[in-house]
């Protein structure tokens, strides 16, 4: 079964990403045509190591650092704890020659350079950094699943399909905020979460105004906040392409926006100092137009 990665990468997604979520989709695809109960990937430890690390330089917080989950519905990863170097000695004594995928000496590959010359170079001043690594995401994974526990019983009687609401989620201590609504969107079906400065982003504006949008990984999907809730929403409907033109002073209709845009001119006024949101000033040259032409965003 072969997938064109290039082809199906999403709108915001590098191309590592739109990799590792076509192959687990092909996974699922093989699975449910052949009846299976389990998907078994050979994830080991140093495979976990070099993903907390990365979510570390990345600034992840504590579900990064809780790093890869054994297991995830029907997906287990049997030998999460098992060294990459006692794999390599099984199936050298088994005669087992493993096939090796070749990107993975690939110098442009971001985790390509942490396994082959940064981690190198940090063992040999902390031979025990894989240990130390383990230990925190040990640590992290305890956290997370308690703090999880704390999020279920805090939103139960919020349900998942009417969206959250504002006033239940702004309840939450502000520094547990992105990690609560993280939960929230896996609850509600979002599998790849938005990073963590979006959220604080969009956090920061529903605390302050009540409303915000940010768009899901993958694109398709955003989650909004209006009308005191929070919710996931589908795509948003694309505009036809639209192009007025017309002499001020007058008006417009924008048929496709269902808006009427007026243009006069006039001295100045009070509310063009501190400005409002459905109309604008414009001053100097700028103002001095004899056809005005609007249209849609390109």
């Amino acid at each position: 079964m072969a997938r064109d990665v290039p082809a199906e990468r999403r709108r915001g997604e590098s191309a590592e990403v739109a990799a590792r979520r076509v192959r687990y989709e092909v996974l699922e695809e093989i699975r449910a045509e052949t009846g299976a109960t389990r998907i078994l990937t050979a994830h080991q430890r140093d495979d976990q190591v070099e993903t907390v690390l990365l979510r570390l330089l990345a600034g992840s917080g504590l579900e990064g650092l809780a790093g890869i989950p054994e297991r995830r519905g029907a997906l287990l990863r049997p030998l999460l704890n098992v060294p990459r170097a006692a794999i390599e000695a099984f199936l050298a004594e088994a005669g087992i020659e493993p096939v090796r995928d070749p990107t993975n000496r690939d110098p442009s590959i971001r985790r390509n350079r942490l396994r082959h010359e940064l981690i190198p170079r940090l063992a040999a001043e902390s031979p025990d950094l894989k240990a130390v690594v383990l230990a925190v995401r040990d640590r992290s994974q305890r956290l997370r699943s308690r703090l999880d526990a704390a999020f279920a019983a805090h939103f139960r009687e919020a349900p998942i399909e009417g969206g959250l609401g504002t006033q239940r989620l702004l309840a939450v201590p502000g520094v547990l905020r992105p990690a609560a609504l993280r939960w929230w969107l896996r609850a509600a079906g979002v599998a790849t979460p938005p990073s963590s400065s979006s959220m604080e982003a969009f956090l920061s504006g529903i605390t302050l105004s009540g409303r915000g949008r940010l768009e899901l990984p993958g694109g398709g999907r955003a989650l909004v906040a209006r009308g005191g809730r929070v919710a996931v929403a589908g795509p948003k409907p694309r505009l036809a392409p639209f192009s007025y033109t017309f002499e001020p002073p007058g008006e417009v209709e924008l048929v496709e926006l269902g808006l009427r845009l007026r243009v006069r001119r006039s001295a100045v006024e009070p509310w063009m100092l501190r400005g409002e949101p459905d109309r604008a000033a414009l001053a100097g040259q700028a103002a001095e137009f004899a056809v005005a032409t609007v249209r849609g965003r390109r």
